[in-house]
């Protein structure tokens, strides 16, 4: 049992974070709240709202160490709802009440997006705050993109990349001065992309060697790891999440890391080779843009495929770019 020193709305008064405190000390130990305690807490929660009282950076220091653990995360989530707090502090989570899964797809929770999230951090069997933050947040997109298909099932599309302004509001607000630039940027890159590895094997190569040479590749796999366990038996295959992320990565080692990728595909093609080429692009130089990229994928995908690509090759593909999009009348 976890309880005040003394009077706890007094406790509370010298230090709000306290009151926080105790549910991440309960959440972490599995201890309950001592009745009197819970019942000031309830009490006095308001104050946290006050930023001459409580500062953001303070709030969320009690969610960076609870989330050394996704259970501990969880369990302080659930605290947190409990005493009426996460609604004033982290509205964007209870956002998401009501909003239900397809239970063929996602069983675990009751098929709640809510429920979903919860189960994501009991299945986190990492210790890092970047990770079980990424996995906290990774779904907080479907506040706003729920539709409702046939009149009866919830869809969330695009849903990755409406949350990423919803988590960059929070860390806005919230500061999170525990969390660097990278990590901040690590998390927001998972609430992007964490849809693109369920499918790694069917990503072409130049979305795939971007997924993987990014540096938040690992917290990245790592929040995909838990999206997918948490469906529980029947529907996750850990060997074959395993095969999947070991079949890609190999894929895209075979190109070389991302800064020597780069060197290999520019020393086969560049704005100064098409000018050089191509007339039309030398006396417009903004169309270089319509058609290096293009050819740089080409380079990119025949490297994938064990080919050094020719000047001869690349002559023709850009010949044939520029003939596909009109270049050569602009």
């Amino acid at each position: 049992v976890i309880k005040a020193v003394g009077d706890a709305k007094e406790r509370f008064l010298e230090d709000a974070s306290r009151i926080l405190r105790i549910v991440r000390f309960a959440a972490k130990l599995g201890f309950q709240i001592e009745q009197s305690t819970r019942d000031a807490i309830i009490e006095m929660k308001d104050i946290l709202l006050d930023r001459d009282v409580i500062s953001a950076e303070a709030i969320s220091k009690e969610f960076y160490k609870a989330a050394k653990s996704g259970k501990m995360l969880r369990n302080f989530i659930e605290g947190l709802i409990a005493v009426g707090i996460l609604i004033d502090i982290l509205p964007e989570f209870q956002a998401m009440e009501g909003l239900m899964h397809n239970p063929a797809h996602h069983p675990e929770g009751d098929s709640k997006v809510i429920g979903h999230i919860l189960e994501c951090l009991s299945a986190s069997k990492f210790n890092d705050p970047v990770i079980n933050l990424g996995v906290l947040f990774h779904d907080f997109g479907k506040a706003t993109t729920f539709e409702l298909k046939d009149g009866y099932k919830l869809t969330y599309h695009g849903h990755e990349a409406a949350g990423v302004p919803i988590v960059e509001k929070i860390f806005d607000r919230m500061r999170f001065p525990d969390l660097t630039s990278a990590d901040k940027e690590n998390i927001l890159n998972a609430v992007a992309n964490h849809m693109l590895v369920h499918g790694l094997d069917k990503l072409n190569i130049k979305t795939l060697t971007k997924l993987i040479n990014n540096p938040g590749w690992e917290v990245l796999k790592s929040v995909s790891y838990c999206d997918e366990a948490s469906r529980g038996t029947g529907l996750w295959n850990p060997a074959a999440f395993e095969k999947r992320i070991q079949d890609a990565e190999a894929k895209v080692a075979v190109l070389g890391d991302a800064e020597g990728l780069r060197k290999r595909i520019k020393e086969k093609i560049d704005g100064q080779k098409l000018m050089l080429w191509f007339p039309i692009l030398n006396e417009k130089k903004a169309l270089i843009g319509k058609v290096l990229p293009d050819l740089q994928d080409f380079v990119l995908d025949q490297l994938n495929k064990g080919h050094d690509v020719t000047d001869e090759e690349l002559y023709a593909k850009g010949t044939e770019i520029i003939k596909s999009k009109n270049l050569d009348q602009s």
